[in-house]
């Protein structure tokens, strides 16, 4: 049952990417593609033929394409992030001493302007541009959702596995798909500006709505997973 619900669900991959298979090899390191092997190689089913599902693919794909615009700055912070988080670590201490004198912070939520941005620029623009993909592609995401359901509920489980199986090869032909998961690794669970105050951005909740539209999949292949 947790192979299938792995194999089906290529969006969710958002909200466990903390445990994806990245031990071997580091996060900060662009790794070898992965497979880029034809759709049509799955059981000799074209996966252009199924209209719901090629429409799902490329609204995930449409959506790493943009992840991806951010390589540039994902590499510089890639190469500033021990640095960052020293100066995260001084600033967090500069604002406990701060506090206890009451002193109030400036706009930027810094005592003293120190703060390297790397890492708050690149996750306030991505989490911006997500946002932006997700508002305009919500209902085309919803509508493709509600075929692809209506289609599967009747498959039996060997139906289903075929199924997934396509999504996987579909999926592993993606344009740089791990580049992308390791980008949105750097912003996916970071809460706090340089500066060590609450942002006023969450990659992993701009997700969220996105991979809530899907549940109606999950929900109809394992049954309600709340």
């Amino acid at each position: 049952m947790q192979q299938t619900f792995l194999k089906i669900t290529g969006f969710v991959f958002f909200m466990t990417l903390a445990c994806s298979a990245q031990a071997q090899e580091s996060i900060f390191v662009p790794l070898a593609e992965t497979g880029t092997e034809s759709p049509e190689a799955q059981d000799g089913q074209p996966l252009q033929n199924n209209d719901s599902l090629s429409s799902w693919i490329k609204l995930q794909a449409d959506l790493y394409k943009i992840v991806l615009t951010f390589d540039e700055k994902a590499k510089l912070l890639e190469r500033n992030l021990y640095h960052n988080e020293q100066v995260r670590l001084m600033n967090e201490e500069i604002r406990f001493k701060a506090q206890t004198a009451h002193r109030k912070p400036n706009d930027n939520g810094s005592y003293d302007g120190m703060e390297q941005v790397y890492g708050s620029m690149l996750c306030s623009e991505l989490n911006d541009t997500l946002n932006r993909y997700i508002d305009k592609n919500t209902a085309a995401l919803d509508a493709v959702v509600k075929k692809i359901v209506a289609e599967t509920e009747p498959m039996n489980e060997s139906e289903r596995e075929a199924y997934s199986q396509r999504i996987q090869v579909a999926m592993a032909a993606v344009p740089n798909l791990r580049r992308a998961q390791e980008i949105l690794y750097l912003c996916l669970y970071k809460y706090k500006t340089e500066a060590g105050v609450p942002a006023a951005w969450s990659v992993e909740k701009t997700l969220r709505k996105w991979n809530a539209v899907q549940v109606p999949i999950l929900d109809t292949w394992l049954g309600n997973v709340d």
